[in-house]
This record gives structure tokens, sequence and C-alpha cells, in this order.
């Protein structure tokens, strides 16, 4: 039997982690955090297949997980995602991927499988 990939998924929000672990749990292997220094950890620890990082934490953003997650040697090569409002991935620019909020166990599970492709 194949190995499930692991997904870290990154909220300030108890709902948002929980319905997000519910849609992908089936899928994958999901672990949670609930900032900025708990989801680096993990992901150090951890070496999770894909982040899913909400675009505003309460200690860091988003965009600063994934910028540390690629510069950082042990977690380099790590796809991400920002999950975020459509007005704020804007803003965003290129070449980052990301999916809007809300969203709906569907969409959610189609871009993670997207992007682990």
């Amino acid at each position: 039997m194949e190995k499930k990939k692991k997904i870290l998924l990154v909220d300030d929000s108890r709902l948002v982690l929980k319905i997000g672990e519910r849609c992908l749990e089936g899928h994958y292997d999901v672990r949670t955090a609930a900032s900025g220094a708990e989801a680096l950890a993990k992901a150090i620890a951890e070496r999770p297949d894909l982040v899913l990082t909400d675009m505003n934490l309460p200690d860091v953003s988003g965009r600063q997980i994934i910028e540390s997650l690629a510069l950082d040697g042990r977690t380099r090569g790590v796809k991400a995602v920002i999950v975020t409002t459509a007005s704020e991935i804007a803003r965003l620019g290129p070449g980052v991927e990301t999916l809007a909020k809300p969203f709906d166990p569907e969409s959610l599970l189609a871009k993670v499988t997207e992007c682990l492709a």
C-alpha cells in the first residue's frame, strides 16, 4: 500500500483547521498548526509534502512561512499554498500557489491534488 502524502495545514482558526482536516484526512496524512512558529517547527521535524497556510497569522504571514521553508535546507522543496481572500490573492502576484477563502471541501481537495500531482 502506498504511503499517504503528508499535509501541514496552518491557520489560527480552530474551525478552519477542523474543516480542512476533515476534508483531507481520508486522502492524506494531515497535521495542523495554529501559528507560524508552530508551522515552521513541524515542517522541519516532519517534512510535509505540502504546506497549506493562512496568509494572516498572529505571528507571521503565510508568505514569510513559505520564504522560510524555501531558505531552510531541511524544508527546501516542500510545496506550499497560501489560503486567503480573493482580494489578497490579487496582491500576491504570479508564481504563488493560492486558494481563495472561504473554500469548499471539493476545491480544497482539488487544489491539494493538483499541487501534489
